[in-house]
């Protein structure tokens, strides 16, 4: 009889986004706006796949980002002069 050997990066991966997903809820309920945050961080990733040699561009990505970036901030701003 084999024992199963537990996948532990798995594991731990999969906790730790259930955690993460817990913690983006609370930060909305307290209107923290996580969702401007992703939106700097995608850029940041998309803007090393484009600077490195074996990625395909992501010119195109950065564009339609910025343009949602501005729509959130648009909608932000709104959302802080409402209270």
């Amino acid at each position: 009889m084999t024992v199963k050997s537990k996948n532990v990066i798995l594991e731990l991966s999969f906790e730790f986004a259930l955690t993460i997903i817990e913690y983006t809820e609370e930060l909305e309920k307290n209107r923290k706006f996580i969702i401007a945050k992703e939106a700097e961080e995608t850029a940041y990733w998309l803007l090393l796949c484009q600077k490195s040699r074996n990625y395909p561009s992501t010119l195109h990505l950065l564009d339609d980002l910025k343009s949602i970036q501005k729509h959130l901030s648009k909608i932000i701003s709104s959302a802080k002069s409402a209270h």
